[in-house]
Formats: structure tokens, sequence, C-alpha cells
């Protein structure tokens, strides 16, 4: 398999580096939209096995995330988990969407990760879902509808009062890696890369916790058959709000529980038992 990376434009004009990878005898295309902290690199493996599997691939950097090679380190440093609105993560996802246009007249699956899968079901529920039409089937993995532990009232106030001021304005997630796997060699590699980090703005985060909310009071309108992994050791987004929003969607969602995973389950021991059981229901009629 061999990653293609080049950078398209965004609605705004901005570059959005993407990467693709093609499969020798494709029945359709996979669309990743990656969480938090991570960029397209944290994807090869998936690609890879989805590649294999008669699925071409293609993923994007969100903005605030990635390797965001066109700039110096010190600039990186300013831009990591900035973003000026909510709303240009979603409009980055039709970009990447209309590109694919351009290679294949295929089905095509939105596979959307932690905060990506918050996007993904975001971007699909919203402007009266006209965008379901785009793909065949959606997949969110371990998505980001609320987290483990709920800022206290006051916090989320003051979040929201400091992203008014400024979409530049960030803390740390308290993110720890140590508990998003059990995997400890890929916990190393996570924090050793060059993609990795745990910046957030409040701006970013504020907006993210509304998106949550609101796909969750919508998504009785998700009429695109989807499939939602959720992992039973999770203590980065809630369970609890993952199965609540399972059960508003009025049958319209089939759900599967890896009960011994933790949050990152693209980096378990049994990760092509995962991707098998989605490419199996990506393919499935």
């Amino acid at each position: 398999m061999e990653l293609i990376y080049e950078n398209i434009k965004a609605l705004d004009g901005k570059n959005i580096r993407i990467a693709h990878s093609h499969a020798i005898n494709p029945v359709g295309v996979v669309q990743f939209v990656h969480g938090f902290g991570e960029g397209i690199e944290y994807y090869t493996h998936a690609v890879q096995y989805f590649t294999n599997h008669n699925l071409s691939c293609i993923i994007h950097d969100q903005r605030g995330f990635g390797k965001m090679p066109h700039l110096t380190k010190r600039a990186k440093g300013r831009y990591r988990g900035v973003v000026p609105s909510y709303k240009h993560f979603l409009a980055d996802v039709h970009s990447v969407r209309n590109y694919v246009d351009r290679w294949y007249d295929l089905p095509v699956f939105l596979y959307g990760y932690s905060m990506g899968g918050n996007i993904a079901a975001n971007f699909l529920l919203r402007k009266d879902g006209e965008y379901q039409s785009l793909y065949k089937k959606a997949v969110f993995v371990v998505p980001w509808i609320n987290t483990y532990r709920k800022l206290p009232k006051i916090s989320e106030k003051l979040a929201s009062l400091g992203g008014k001021i400024s979409p530049k304005i960030k803390v740390s997630s308290r993110l720890n890696p140590r508990a998003t796997t059990n995997n400890r060699d890929e916990i190393y590699g996570l924090i050793q890369g060059e993609v990795y980090h745990d910046r957030i703005s409040l701006r970013m985060y504020s907006q993210i916790a509304r998106a949550g909310e609101y796909a969750a009071n919508n998504v009785h309108r998700l009429a695109l058959p989807t499939l939602v992994i959720w992992a039973g050791n999770d203590v980065i987004v809630c369970n609890k709000a993952i199965q609540d929003f399972i059960y508003s969607a009025k049958g319209n969602v089939e759900a599967k529980e890896y009960p011994d995973a933790y949050h990152s389950v693209m980096l378990e021991e049994n990760k092509d038992e995962i991707l098998g059981y989605i490419t199996n229901f990506m393919k499935k009629t």
C-alpha cells in the first residue's frame, strides 16, 4: 500500500493536508475524520487494513492537529489545538468528500473516531441531513458525545466566555495517554510522536461540547445505516451518552461494544478483529 500525500483547498482557501490510498479492486472508499490530538499518520494501520480488503481510503489533518509541515516549530505551538470555529471542521469534511469524486464513482463510508465521531455525526445531521445522501454508511468509533467527566457548570461558563473572547486561548486537556489503551508500546509511540498534543482552545472545547449535545438531540433524524462502536473501559468519553445516542436513533444504528477495550480501540491488541467487524458492516448489503 502506498499513501499519497497532497494538499487540497478548503472552502476558505486554506490548505488541507490529505493522504489517500487506492485499493486494487475497490468496492468503496472510507473517509476518515480523526480524533483529538491525532493526525493522518495515526491511521496507517487502519488504512492498510481497509486497502487490503478492497476499500480505498482518504484522510485529512484537521485544523489544529496533524504535522503542519508548512509551519515552524514555534508556529506549530501557537496553532495546535486552535480552530477559528467548529464550522471549519464541518466545511473541511465537505471539501474532502467532494475531492473523492475526482477519483471514484463508488460508495463512500464516513468513519469518525472520538472527536471525529462528534464532527462526522454533526456533518450528517446538520442542514436538515442533506449530506447524508453523500454516503452509503457511517461508522462512529467511541464518539465524543460527552466527556467521561463533565466540567463543573462554572468551568463550562468560563470556557464559553474565554472562547468568545479569542479562539487562541487554550489549556491542557489533561488527557492521560495511559488511560487510552491496554497496549503500552502503543502509548509510548503516541507520546513520542511529533503529532500528539493535549492542547485545546476554550472555544474549540465549548463548541465541541455543544455539538455533542446537538448530535444527541438530533440523532433521531439519522437515516443512514450507521455502526457505533464503544469501549467498555473508556474513561475519556461517556459511555452512557453513547448508549443514549444509540437508543435515540430509533433503530437506525447498529451498536457493538468491546467490553475490555479502552478509548483508543484501534491501538488495542485485537484491533484487526475490530477493523474486520467494521469492514463487514460496510460491505454487507
